[in-house]
């Protein structure tokens, strides 16, 4: 179990359903857990559509609708937590169809404790944590190939770079993304590509000490190394080029240098409207 707190949602329509599952999280050993609790199937969407928790606890009964039908609205509206389905039933058709529709787990109310509700929680982050992982390394092979497909038909570098920001928008939550081609002369980035999902105001050039600034005090090394700087708290932020770039509506960023040989030729900002939102 992770050392920091876990931050754990029920969807439950019964009281003394709720009361159990915050003794049996108390029992838990070594343990620290934050339960929420939401009592109907329109607050579970709201709160599962904002992915604030670590781990979702859904009743599959829900007086309007089902844990199921909750469990897909979830996951189809952006839901990447964990959604571990709580039944009455023990019917092996609704748990099937649970984990064909994304579920996590799911527990028969009556037939679990602690130490079984403490099991499928860790497996359920644990599993969730290596899909995504996989996800991810796919992702990037995929991207990479596209790009290489890209540079390997077109001749001009804005179609190519539109392209990779075509891709980093399709495989990864972006809602902003741009290109900055670095000239070393001048000792200014110009503004080479850009998309956005927002109207969000930009700059089209940049000199390099705000592109050295962002990284701290290794400045120039970090960019020669191609180390990345993530900002997950725009409105936090020293760094004047974030601060110019994005002055509404960003929460979050990732600055990425690129590299020919050791030499920065280039920038790619990638952004979110909401904070913290590389972090899953």
């Amino acid at each position: 179990m992770d050392d920091r707190r876990l931050k754990v949602l029920l969807v439950e329509d019964d009281e003394d359903d709720y009361i159990l599952t915050r003794e049996y999280l108390a029992e838990i050993k070594g343990g620290d857990f934050e339960l929420d609790w939401v009592a109907d199937y329109d607050a579970g969407l709201e709160a599962l559509r904002k992915d604030d928790h670590d781990v979702f606890l859904v009743d599959y009964r829900l007086g309007k609708g089902n844990g199921l039908e909750l469990l897909r609205a979830a996951i189809s509206g952006g839901c990447r937590a964990p959604i571990i389905l709580l039944t009455g039933l023990g019917d092996h058709k609704v748990d099937s169809e649970a984990m064909r529709a994304g579920a996590a787990d799911y527990l028969v109310k009556g037939q679990f404790d602690a130490q079984l509700l403490e099991r499928s929680i860790h497996h359920s982050i644990l599993r969730k944590r290596a899909e995504r992982d996989l996800h991810q390394q796919l992702t990037r092979i995929s991207l990479l190939n596209q790009i290489t497909h890209a540079i390997s038909e077109r001749v001009d570098l804005e179609s190519v770079l539109n392209v990779v920001l075509g891709q980093l928008e399709l495989h990864l939550p972006v809602d902003y993304g741009t290109v900055y081609l670095f000239d070393g002369q001048a000792g200014i980035l110009s503004q080479a590509a850009s998309r956005l999902k927002s109207p969000l105001p930009t700059a089209h050039l940049i000199s390099f000490d705000e592109i050295a600034l962002p990284f701290g005090e290794t400045g120039l090394a970090a960019c020669s190394t191609g180390e990345l700087l993530y900002e997950p708290e725009i409105a936090k932020t020293e760094s004047p080029l974030l601060r110019r770039l994005t002055r509404t509506g960003i929460g979050s960023a990732v600055v990425v240098p690129m590299m020919v040989e050791k030499n920065l030729f280039g920038i790619l900002i990638a952004a979110r409207t909401r904070g913290n939102g590389f972090s899953t």
